[in-house]
């Protein structure tokens, strides 16, 4: 999750949101439920990008998630999630 938050134009201003953020803890738990999202093709193939992302909020009931990366892809991964496990 965090890791292409320093990547990129504006690193710096980006970091400064993260001033009095704390961030969530990643476990063995989440990292199972990531790679349940990958093994279903729920999400990319990529354990530390949008998977993680996601089962880190999953795992700790966050009702948002902010991101700047999936905008192109959420209309897919709805749609997968919708065939998984029926309307969101």
């Amino acid at each position: 999750m965090v890791p292409k938050f320093w990547e990129g134009k504006h690193t710096e201003n980006r970091l400064i949101l993260l001033d009095n953020v704390t961030l969530p803890e990643i476990n063995k738990e989440i990292l199972d439920i990531a790679q349940i999202y990958i093994d279903r093709k729920l999400m990319p193939n990529d354990i530390n990008g949008d998977a993680l992302h996601l089962a880190i909020a999953s795992y700790h009931k966050i009702d948002s998630v902010l991101t700047w990366n999936w905008s192109g892809n959420i209309k897919k991964i709805r749609l997968r999630f919708e065939q998984t496990l029926g309307t969101l």
